[in-house]
């Protein structure tokens, strides 16, 4: 997956740097679609230029083994080694 950085997190709102993202739009609007569609996402911005994803979330969700495992799902395609929980643990994403 490359390098993966929390740039900021909020209640229902989570910006990660992933720089495998960085210069690919094809691959940035793969995620926005792949992303886009699971329970607990509301909005997914993701800015090919920067390696910027921007999730906001439902809260509540985030805590849901339903929701952890239809991310995971989702971008295991896009991107093998990301590893959702880590990630989830790491930023202190709860509800």
């Amino acid at each position: 997956m490359g390098k993966l950085f929390p740039a900021h997190v909020a209640p229902g709102r989570l910006r990660i740097t992933v720089k495998r993202l960085k210069g690919r739009p094809e691959l940035a609007l793969k995620m926005e679609e792949h992303l886009a569609p699971v329970w607990g996402i509301d909005r997914v911005e993701i800015d090919p230029a920067t390696g910027s994803c921007l999730l906001l979330y439902d809260s509540q969700a985030v805590a849901s083994p339903e929701f952890l495992d239809a991310l995971s799902q989702r971008l295991a395609a896009l991107l093998p080694r990301f590893d959702v929980r880590k990630l989830i643990s790491r930023v202190g994403m709860r509800g």
